[in-house]
Parts: C-alpha cells; sequence; structure tokens
C-alpha cells in the first residue's frame, strides 16, 4: 500500500506545483482588452483623468498612439479627447480610482 501512495503523492505535489507556477500577466500591447475608453475630463503634466472616473499616471513608458498607431506625445493629448487606456497596474479603489497608463490610444482626429 505505501508503495503505491508515494507515486501518487508525488504526481499531486507535481501537479500542484505547475498550476501555481502557471501564472498569466496581461500584457497591453498584446491584448485587445482596455481596461477604460472614455473622455479625458482633466489633465496634468504626468496624468489624465478619464470620464470622472480614473487618474492615469503616465511615464515615459507609456505608449501614446493614435488610431493609425503612430506615436504621439502626452502633450498631443487634451481635455475633451476620447481615449482607450490599457493597464496591468493595480488600480487604487479610491475616487476617483488611480492607476498607471501601460498604452493610451487617442480616438479620433482634430
Amino acid at each position: 500500500m505505501k508503495a503505491l501512495l508515494r507515486p501518487l503523492l508525488l504526481m499531486m505535489i507535481v501537479l500542484l506545483a505547475a498550476a501555481c507556477t502557471n501564472e498569466i500577466e496581461k500584457d497591453p500591447s498584446k491584448t485587445n482588452e482596455p481596461y477604460i475608453t472614455g473622455k479625458i475630463t482633466d489633465k496634468a503634466d504626468q496624468s489624465i483623468l478619464v470620464a470622472d472616473e480614473i487618474y492615469f499616471s503616465i511615464d515615459n513608458e507609456t505608449v501614446i498612439i493614435n488610431e493609425l498607431g503612430q506615436t504621439i506625445e502626452h502633450s498631443d493629448l487634451s481635455v475633451g479627447h476620447t481615449v482607450v487606456v490599457w493597464t496591468n497596474a493595480p488600480v487604487m479603489e479610491s475616487f476617483p480610482a488611480q492607476g498607471y497608463a501601460e498604452k493610451i490610444e487617442k480616438q479620433g482626429v482634430d
């Protein structure tokens, strides 16, 4: 009986360890699931407020593009512009919420 339990127990441990290490990390450049789409309702040097719901901090690592996929600058974003924002960082559930923008796509043309 012990001879049968050892391999079974070992197999269960290996399967459990494999299941725990199979963590999926969302990469905003590889997913089609944005966090939010909405109008910019406030803008500061390092952040934008989208739909009066969430402040996104922006840094040099944030990818900012237009609908054509062309890189644009933070200065090209203005209050009233519609944006699609991706994030894979935790979002603080304050009001308004706060998070980090991994990627921003400006919708429409000026």
